[in-house]
């Protein structure tokens, strides 16, 4: 793993260690603002990254998901292959129980 914290930029997409950041003093507001940015497109849009909460993953998760891309991709796969064991009546069965209902709230 390389370091304890890691960004991305919401506009290109890039993941980094660490953003461009840059201060200046406004002797109007008497104040010093300090921005960061993507070294990437060089825009304002960076968020930091979480780590994975799936046990022994490791990966880094951005804001609008839940968990890494890893990870998504073998739920997706999970999912997948448990589709295929069914008939096609029973996906059309299972489409219309979940039918405006989340996953969560379909397993209660």
């Amino acid at each position: 793993m390389a370091g304890w914290r890691r960004f991305y930029c919401t506009d290109c997409g890039a993941e980094f260690e660490k953003p461009i950041y840059s201060a200046w003093h406004d002797s109007s507001l008497g104040d010093t603002t300090v921005d960061s940015r993507c070294p990437k497109c060089y825009r304002k849009s960076v968020e930091e990254m979480k780590m994975c909460p799936v046990p022994g993953c490791g990966g880094w998760v951005t804001a609008e998901h839940h968990i890494c891309e890893k990870c998504r991709l073998r739920v997706r796969g999970d999912f997948s292959r448990f589709m295929w064991k069914l008939t096609p009546e029973e996906q059309m069965e299972l489409d219309d129980m979940l039918d405006g209902v989340s996953v969560r709230e379909f397993v209660r």
